[in-house]
C-alpha cells in the first residue's frame, strides 16, 4: 500500500520519500523509484545536512500554452485539441533537477469523453523546440499514468494507429487478393490497426 505525501509550497523533506510513497502535487501524483530517491538524497546532502524537495506540476497558462502549441505541426495541433499541457519541474535544495537516474511514475487526471477508447490514450512529451515524443500511457479510474526519466512539458493525447503499433506491436490480419483472368492473386499479412504490410511476413501467390 502506498503512503501519500502532500507537496507544499515549502517542499517536503527527502527523508519521507521512498518507492512506495506517492507525492501529491495538486491533482497530479508522482512516485519516484529507489534510484531516483537516492539521486535526490545524494544531491541534497552534498551541500546541506537535510534535503528539501519541491515538485511542481502546473498547467500552462493561455500565453505559455499558445507559445508551446505554436511550434507543433497542424496535424499535432489537431491531435492535441484542447487538452491541458503540464509543466513538471523539481528543485532539490532550490537547485533544479530535471533528468533522473531512474524512473518516475506520473498520474494526470483525465476525463474520458463519450465514444473515446481508453486503449487509444497516450502521453506526449513536448520538447522546447516543439518536437513531440509519444510515451506509453494507461488510463484507469480518471487518471492517465506514465513513466519518464525527465521532467518537462507533458500532455495526454490520443495515439495514432501507427503510434499504438510502435508501442504494442502490430495486429496481424490476413488479406487476400483473389486472382483474376489477367493476374494472379495473393495472400499476405497486414496490420489491422495501422494498415501496413507486416514486416518480414511471407506473401503466398495464388494462380490466376
Amino acid at each position: 500500500t502506498k503512503s501519500v505525501v502532500a507537496m507544499t509550497s515549502e517542499g517536503v523533506d527527502a527523508s519521507v520519500l521512498d518507492s512506495s510513497t506517492e507525492v501529491s502535487v495538486g491533482s497530479v501524483a508522482v512516485t519516484f523509484d529507489d534510484s531516483v530517491v537516492d539521486q535526490i538524497t545524494n544531491a541534497g546532502t552534498e551541500t546541506t545536512e537535510t534535503t528539501t524537495v519541491k515538485v511542481s506540476a502546473d498547467t500552462l497558462g493561455a500565453t505559455e500554452r499558445e507559445a508551446a502549441v505554436e511550434k507543433l505541426t497542424e496535424e499535432e495541433k489537431e491531435q492535441l485539441g484542447s487538452n491541458e499541457i503540464y509543466d513538471f519541474s523539481m528543485l532539490v535544495n532550490d537547485a533544479p533537477v530535471s533528468q533522473f537516474s531512474g524512473s518516475v511514475t506520473v498520474r494526470i487526471p483525465y476525463s474520458i469523453t463519450e465514444g473515446e477508447d481508453p486503449d487509444e490514450i497516450g502521453v506526449w512529451y513536448i520538447a522546447d523546440d516543439g518536437a513531440v515524443t509519444a510515451v506509453k500511457g494507461k488510463y484507469f479510474d480518471g487518471y492517465v499514468s506514465f513513466e519518464t526519466n525527465h521532467f518537462s512539458y507533458y500532455t495526454v493525447t490520443r495515439l495514432t494507429p501507427a503510434q499504438r503499433c510502435e508501442f504494442y506491436g502490430h495486429v496481424q490480419t490476413e488479406f487476400k487478393q483473389a486472382p483474376t483472368c489477367t493476374a494472379g492473386g495473393y495472400i499476405k499479412l497486414v496490420c489491422g490497426r495501422c494498415g501496413i504490410d507486416i514486416p518480414g511476413a511471407e506473401i503466398t501467390n495464388l494462380d490466376s
